[in-house]
C-alpha cells in the first residue's frame, strides 16, 4: 500500500520527502505504537491520557518507520530536521481523525460494504446487540457483532467464528481488521457498541457509510 493511497481523505501537509516518493513508497503497517514499528510501517503519533506519540517519533524512527504523522506546530524544528533525514514527515490537524482514516484505508475500507448498527449509552449496550443479532439472524442474515464479551460472526458456512476483545469498542486499527475479516467472510450485518471513549477518539471514522 502506498502512502498517498493511505492518505485518501486525509487533509494533511506533507513538511519533507518528493511526491514521487509518498506515491512509490510503500508501507506494509500502520500504528501508533512506536514499538510495534518495523521497516515499512507508517507511524501515526496519537495523544494519550498517560503519552503523547509524539514523546516516541524518535523510536519509531529508529525501529525502521518509513513515515511519520504527527499533529501541526508540535515538532520543533531541530527535532522534524532530523526526522527527514530518514522518514517522510506529515502534519494533520487531528492525529485520531487521521489514523481512523488511515486504517480504514489500508483495510480497503471494509464498512463500505457492510450494513453497520450502532449502539451506544450508559448501560444496556450489550443486551441490545445481543437481541439485535438475534432478529436478523431469525431473519437469515449473516451477522457479526462486535462488543464487550468479545467480537463474533457467522460465516458463508454457518459457523461462528468468536474472537476475544480487550474492550468495548476496539481501537480503530484492530476494528479496522476486525470488520476486514468480517466483510471477507460474506457478514452482511455488523452490530457494533460504540463506547463514549471511541466517539472521543474518533476511533470509528470512517466506519458508517
Amino acid at each position: 500500500t502506498s502512502i498517498q493511497s493511505l492518505l485518501e481523505g486525509v487533509s494533511h501537509r506533507r513538511c519533507c520527502g518528493d511526491g514521487q516518493q509518498i506515491h512509490e513508497r510503500e508501507v506494509y503497517a500502520v500504528t501508533s505504537d512506536s514499538r510495534e514499528v518495523k521497516p515499512g510501517s507508517l507511524f501515526v503519533a496519537l495523544r494519550g491520557v498517560g503519552h503523547d506519540g509524539h514523546d516516541f517519533v524518535e523510536d519509531a524512527i529508529a525501529n525502521g518507520c518509513v513515515a511519520v504523522v504527527c499533529e501541526n506546530g508540535v515538532l520543533s524544528k531541530e527535532r522534524a530536521e532530523a526526522a527527514v533525514k530518514t522518514a517522510i514527515l506529515l502534519e494533520v490537524e487531528n492525529c485520531h481523525i487521521a489514523y481512523a482514516l488511515m486504517v480504514a484505508n489500508f483495510f480497503d475500507r471494509p464498512a463500505e460494504s457492510l450494513k453497520l448498527i450502532g449502539v451506544t449509552g450508559t448501560n444496556g449496550k450489550t443486551t441490545v446487540t445481543y437481541l439485535l443479532e438475534h432478529v436478523l439472524l431469525e431473519a437469515g442474515l449473516t451477522v457479526g457483532v462486535i462488543g464487550t464479551v468479545n467480537n463474533r460472526y457467522t460465516g458463508r458456512d454457518g459457523k461462528q467464528i468468536i474472537l476475544s476483545t480487550q474492550f468495548t469498542t476496539p481501537e480503530a486499527l484492530l476494528l479496522q481488521e476486525v470488520l476486514r475479516e468480517m466483510a471477507d467472510a460474506g457478514v452482511s450485518h455488523v452490530i457494533m457498541e460504540v463506547s463514549s471513549h471511541a466517539l472521543a477518539q474518533d476511533s470509528c471514522r470512517r466506519v458508517s457509510r
